[in-house]
């Protein structure tokens, strides 16, 4: 999915999770899709490689992709107004 990929590129040119991740240990999950733009869940993965509980795979940010432009819109998780990341 290219709007996913292009989040993925996003978030590494842009060092969004480096200080404490792994980016291996950043998996990410389209959660919402349409033919305007494509919501997206950043979640932890744990493993031995990564740490944490293999079990669960919490939540680290959500983002608005835009299908029609290369802007990224990130989603306050107490839903507050979209940030454009691009």
């Amino acid at each position: 999915m290219q709007a996913v990929d292009a989040l993925r590129v996003k978030v590494r040119s842009e060092r969004l999770y480096s200080s404490w991740a792994k980016e291996q240990c950043l998996s990410f999950y389209p959660e919402h899709c349409d033919s305007t733009l494509v919501e997206v869940a950043i979640r932890e993965l744990h493993s031995e490689q990564c740490g944490g509980d293999p079990n669960t795979a919490p939540v680290v940010d959500r983002f608005r992709v835009a299908v029609w432009q290369s802007k990224c819109n990130t989603v306050s998780k107490k839903g507050g107004e979209p940030a454009v990341v691009s």
